[in-house]
C-alpha cells in the first residue's frame, strides 16, 4: 500500500529540523514541506497550511484552485484529499477558514507527531475514521462537527457540537513556548543580556530586532546602555518595532521622533562618537486587537485613522538619520478580519481570493466594520469562545474592564 502523503504549505513556526526529520522518515506516512509561497503540483492525501496571517489563508485557497479542488469543504465529498489549517497560536481565529478545511490543528509542533501517528493507523480513504480519531485528541478541531448559532439579528450567540462525541470546549495543545501576539515578519527580542548577544553574534547574527510597542514602554537610557553592548559584541544594526493605532499609544506620532533623538543622544553619550552608533531602523505596525488578549473586545483603528497617523510619523522622520517602514493599513484591515471574524468572514475571504481584497470589501454582503470597528460587550459571545487555550478568561475580562 502506498504511503499516506502529507504536503505542508511552508514550514510551520518553531518546527526544528530534527522534528521535521522525525516525521518525514516513515514508510507509512510521507511529509513534504513546501517553500514559502510555493504551490503544490499534485494532490496529496492531506494538504496542511500553517496559518499565521491572512495571506496564509489566501495561499491555501490558491493551492486548492491549483489542485482543482473545491474551496468549500462540504463540496469536496468523495475527494481523496483532506484539507487542514494549522493554528500554532491563539491570536488568530480558526473560524474564518472553517468553511474551507476538514480539520484544524490548534497548538505547537507536537501536533505533527500525533497527527502522523493517527495517519499510520488507518486506511488512506477512511476520512470519517481519521477525523473521528483526531476529534478525541486535544489540539484537533473538526469544524463540520460544530454549528454556529445566530440570533434573529445575525449576532453569534453560540457554537454547538452536532455530534455527541465532539468535545466542548475544544482544547488546544498549548506549546511550551508560545510566541506573543507580535508581527510575524521578524524574530522580535526583548531587551537582551550581554551573554545572549554574545551567543547570537557567535551564531552569525549581525542585527537585533527589538520590540518596543509604544514609545512610553521603555526608557531610552536603557537602550543607550544596550547600544554600548551592541558595539562591544559586534552587532551593528538595531531595528525597533512599534504599534500604530494602539488604544494606549495614540500619542506615538508626536513622541516617537523625539524618543529616537533621545535614544541617539543616550547612545552617543556612552560611545563618545557618532560613528560608533548602530544603524537604526524603525517599523510601524498596525495594531490588531487579537483573540485571547485584553484587547479582544476593543475596536480596531480604521484604515483612514491608521493612514493619518502614519503620515504624521513619516513626516516627522524625514529629518532623522533613521530608515522607517510601515504596514499597509488596507492589508492590516484584512488581517484584523481573519484574526477576529466568525465563519461568515469566509465568504469575504473567498471573494478576496477571486476578485481581490478591495473589490471584495465592496461586493461582500458582510460589512467588515461589524468585525473591526465596533467595541464588543464583555458579555458578547466571541467567535473563539468555544476553544480552550489555557488562558484565564475571567482575568482577561477584569483587565479589559480596568482599561476601559
Amino acid at each position: 500500500m502506498a504511503a499516506f502523503s502529507v504536503v505542508i504549505l511552508g514550514p510551520p513556526p518553531r518546527l526544528s529540523r530534527e522534528r521535521r526529520l522525525a516525521v518525514v522518515g516513515s514508510d507509512a506516512v510521507t511529509v513534504r514541506f513546501l517553500a514559502e509561497g510555493e504551490l503544490p503540483t499534485q494532490r496529496p492525501n492531506l494538504l496542511l497550511a500553517p496559518i499565521l496571517r491572512a495571506e496564509d489563508g489566501l495561499h491555501l485557497l490558491r493551492s486548492l484552485d491549483r489542485l482543482g479542488l473545491a474551496l468549500k469543504a462540504r463540496e469536496r465529498s468523495g475527494e481523496s484529499t483532506l484539507v487542514g489549517g494549522w493554528f500554532p497560536t491563539p491570536w488568530l481565529s480558526p473560524e474564518p477558514l472553517a468553511p474551507f478545511v476538514d480539520l484544524a490543528l490548534l497548538g505547537g509542533e507536537e501536533l505533527l507527531g500525533r497527527l502522523t501517528a493517527i495517519l499510520r493507523s488507518v486506511r488512506q480513504q477512511d476520512h470519517p475514521e481519521i477525523l473521528k480519531l483526531l476529534t478525541a485528541l486535544p489540539g484537533f478541531y473538526v469544524p463540520s462537527l460544530y454549528n454556529p448559532i445566530y440570533d434573529t439579528d445575525g449576532w453569534l450567540v453560540a457554537v454547538e457540537p452536532v455530534d455527541p462525541a465532539a468535545p466542548l470546549p475544544v482544547r488546544a495543545l498549548v506549546p511550551t513556548v508560545m510566541a506573543p501576539p507580535l508581527p510575524t515578519d521578524l524574530h522580535w527580542s526583548p531587551l537582551p543580556t550581554t551573554e545572549s548577544l554574545d551567543a547570537r553574534v557567535a551564531a552569525g547574527e549581525k542585527s537585533l530586532s527589538l520590540w518596543v510597542g509604544t514609545p512610553r514602554a521603555i526608557d531610552p537610557g536603557m537602550l543607550g546602555e544596550m547600544a554600548v553592548t551592541l558595539w562591544e559584541t559586534g552587532m551593528r544594526q538595531l531595528h525597533l518595532g512599534f504599534w500604530v493605532g494602539h488604544p494606549e499609544g495614540p500619542e506615538m506620532n508626536r513622541t516617537l521622533p523625539h524618543w529616537i533623538k533621545r535614544l541617539r543622544h543616550e547612545s552617543i553619550s556612552r560611545l563618545h562618537r557618532e560613528e560608533a552608533l548602530p544603524a537604526i531602523s524603525v517599523s510601524g505596525h498596525c495594531f490588531i486587537p487579537r483573540p485571547w488578549t485584553i484587547w479582544q473586545w476593543a475596536p480596531m483603528a480604521s484604515v483612514a485613522e491608521l493612514k493619518a497617523e502614519l503620515r504624521l510619523v513619516v513626516d516627522a522622520f524625514r529629518e532623522l538619520p533613521v530608515f522607517f517602514t510601515h504596514d499597509l493599513p488596507k492589508w492590516a484591515a484584512m488581517e484584523g478580519l481573519v484574526a477576529r471574524g466568525d465563519r461568515r468572514v469566509g465568504d469575504l475571504l473567498r471573494l478576496a481570493h477571486q476578485i481581490g481584497w478591495e473589490r471584495a470589501e465592496i461586493e461582500s454582503f458582510w460589512n467588515p466594520a461589524f468585525y473591526l470597528r465596533r467595541s464588543r460587550s464583555i458579555a458578547e459571545y466571541l467567535p473563539w469562545d468555544h476553544f480552550d487555550w489555557g488562558i484565564d478568561r475571567e482575568a482577561l475580562k477584569q483587565e479589559a474592564m480596568r482599561k476601559r
